[in-house]
């Protein structure tokens, strides 16, 4: 018979948030706390401390990432500083200066796609295919037009 593990909510439950703040998975944070990915998943189950604990924890390290998505779809401003050594008589480097400039790094057009395709359903290609004879910027119009109404993963 199996060894069942002792849970303690004051010890466990923290533990784990901590874990999961990090972006570990399920499997990673059962290692770190030498249990079984499935002991784990039980007391998750059975204790609402150490599920809330978890979930909180994983709630935090996804927003982090999808800011840091955010934040690279758009552009951002971001802060260089170079200092620049001189080897003194005695071999030892010596500052002579140091230049802060700040940068904007603008935005990416991969973490723009990723940001679109979750969270506006957005496609690489157009839903419809013009019609022989009519504007094609009109029946691209038109199909956009019918793809918002219609509702990201629907099909118009």
């Amino acid at each position: 018979m199996a060894r069942t593990s002792a849970y303690n909510e004051k010890y466990h439950a923290p533990w784990a948030w901590s874990l999961a703040v990090e972006g570990l998975d399920m499997k990673t944070i059962a290692e770190r706390m030498g249990v079984s990915k499935r002991t784990l998943e039980r007391w998750r189950r059975d204790y609402p401390a150490m599920d809330e604990a978890l979930s909180q924890g994983r709630d935090i390290a996804d927003s982090r990432v999808q800011k840091s998505l955010y934040e690279r779809a758009v552009g951002y401003e971001a802060t260089e500083t170079k200092q620049t050594v001189q080897i003194g008589r005695d071999g030892a480097p010596q500052p002579v200066r140091v230049e802060t400039t700040k940068k904007h790094i603008p935005g990416d057009v991969g973490a723009q796609a990723i940001w679109l395709k979750n969270r506006k359903g957005w496609r690489d290609k157009p839903p419809d295919v013009p019609q022989e004879g009519a504007s094609i910027s009109k029946q691209i119009a038109e199909a956009w037009k019918k793809r918002v109404k219609a509702g990201p993963g629907d099909e118009a």
